[in-house]
């Protein structure tokens, strides 16, 4: 199974906290039990984002949310030209002082 997207959820300062545990049994989640949510950074799955925003609306107007974008690896064949490049590349003399 493919990891779940990933957010980074900001909620406001003065937000009173909330507790959320009315997850849907096919929500992936980040964290079991209860979410307790009060001002800060949280990271959440894309099913709980979903679910907060239709079912915790007032909570949702006071989301700042930002996608984690995932780390893409490097191919092995662009490393290994990379590689090549850089032993075929002579270096260049340098001019001595006289």
């Amino acid at each position: 199974m493919s990891e779940p997207k990933k957010f980074i959820v900001t909620v406001r300062p003065g937000v009173s906290p909330h507790q959320i545990d009315d997850w849907p049994k096919d929500c992936e989640r980040s964290c079991e039990g209860s979410l307790h949510v009060k001002p800060g950074t949280y990271e959440l799955t894309e099913g709980e984002l979903k679910h907060i925003r239709k079912h915790h609306k007032a909570l949702n107007r006071c989301l700042q949310v930002t996608e984690v974008k995932p780390k893409e690896k490097p191919k092995a064949k662009a490393k290994a030209k990379a590689a090549s490049k850089a032993k075929a590349t002579p270096k260049k003399p340098e001019p001595e002082e006289s």
